[in-house]
């Protein structure tokens, strides 16, 4: 099933008209648009218990102090963790992080 429409009507449909248990939705996106450089990162609990929650901020912080240096040595580009959307959809079984570049 496909919608097509303004942001509006998206969220309308999402929110008033779908079951919150099948809320899923994939976005298309056409070649040659922009679009904002996003990371999803993902590991599950149970093969990694030795992961801490302490541990994966830590590596939270790494990973976006890691891009931040290569923007700035690629691209001359200065970011910092305030131009990052941090969206955790993390379980009891899956540590599951969103990331998006503003």
């Amino acid at each position: 099933k496909y919608i097509v429409g303004n942001l509006g009507r998206f969220f309308c449909h999402y929110w008033k008209n779908s079951d919150p248990r099948a809320r899923h939705y994939y976005e298309l996106i056409r070649e040659g648009t922009p679009v904002r450089l996003y990371f999803d990162l993902e590991f599950c609990k149970e093969a990694n218990p030795q992961i801490t929650p302490d541990e994966c901020e830590a590596l939270m912080r790494e990973f976006i102090d890691e891009l931040s240096f290569e923007f700035r040595s690629i691209y001359n580009i200065t970011i910092n963790r305030s131009f990052v959307v941090d969206l955790d959809s993390s379980t009891s079984k899956k540590f599951s992080r969103h990331l998006i570049v503003h």
